[in-house]
C-alpha cells in the first residue's frame, strides 16, 4: 500500500510519518484539500505515539480544518485529549465553523461519555479559578498593573494564562497558613508581571529581553 502522510498518521505508521517529516517535504500541519492535517488524523484515529511525535515536530494542536475543527474536535479518547492539552497546549474553548467547542460537539452527538466528562471538568475548573483570581489577588494587591493582569487572565484563554489560573487555584487549595498563601500568590503574580510591561493604553505586551 502506498501511504501519504495523512493515511500513514491515521494507520499508525510512525516510521513512515517520521520519514516524511524528516525529508523536509511535509509538515505536521500540512493540509489536504479539506484542511485536514496529520494532527487531525492522529487525533481522530487515537494514534497517541504519532500525535506526540507530530507535536514534538511543531504540530499545532489548535490548527483548524475547513470546518473549523481542531484536533481536539476529532478526539475520541481522554488519552488523546490529554496529549493535545498537555503537550500541545490545545485550547478547549476554540470553536469550529458552527460555533461549537469540542465539548459542545461531543454533547450534540452524545458520544464518548468519558471524554465529555473530562472536558466538562476542564470547563468547570477554569470557571472556578477565574473567581479565585478576582477575589484573592485584588484583596492582596491593589496596583493598576495587577488589575490589568487580572483582566487579561479573564479575557484571554491562551494556554499560558490557563496555566497561571491553575497555579493560583493550587495555591488556594493548599492546607497552609493564609500568610503563606499570600506570599506565594505575590510571588506568582510578580513573576508573571516581570515578563510583561503595561503600556499607556492599559494593554500588555511582552518585554523584549
Amino acid at each position: 500500500m502506498s501511504y501519504n502522510i495523512w493515511t500513514a498518521a491515521a494507520d499508525g505508521k510512525l516510521e513512515i510519518v517520521s520519514q516524511l517529516i524528516e525529508s523536509g517535504n511535509f509538515s505536521p500541519n500540512i493540509k489536504d484539500e479539506n484542511g485536514y492535517t496529520p494532527m487531525h488524523a492522529a487525533a481522530s484515529y487515537n494514534r497517541k505515539e504519532i500525535l506526540s511525535y507530530l507535536i514534538s515536530k511543531g504540530g499545532n494542536a489548535n490548527i483548524q480544518d475547513s470546518d473549523g475543527d481542531t484536533p481536539l474536535h476529532q478526539a475520541e479518547t481522554v488519552e488523546i485529549a490529554k496529549i493535545l492539552l498537555d503537550e500541545g497546549n490545545a485550547d478547549p474553548r476554540t470553536t469550529n465553523s458552527d460555533g461549537k467547542t469540542a465539548l459542545e460537539t461531543l454533547q450534540e452527538d452524545n458520544e464518548f461519555p468519558e471524554l465529555i466528562k473530562f472536558l466538562q471538568g476542564l470547563s468547570s475548573q477554569s470557571n472556578d479559578t477565574t473567581t479565585v483570581d478576582q477575589d484573592t489577588i485584588q484583596k492582596t494587591f491593589n496596583g493598576q498593573p495587577i488589575q490589568v493582569y487580572l483582566s487579561r487572565l479573564q479575557d484571554d484563554n491562551s494556554p499560558e494564562l490557563l496555566k497561571r489560573r491553575e497555579q493560583i487555584q493550587n495555591i488556594m487549595t493548599q492546607d497552609i497558613p493564609e500568610a503563606e498563601k499570600d506570599e506565594k500568590l505575590k510571588k506568582l503574580v510578580l513573576d508573571a508581571l516581570t515578563s510583561d510591561v503595561v503600556e499607556g493604553d492599559g494593554n500588555l505586551k511582552k518585554r523584549r529581553l
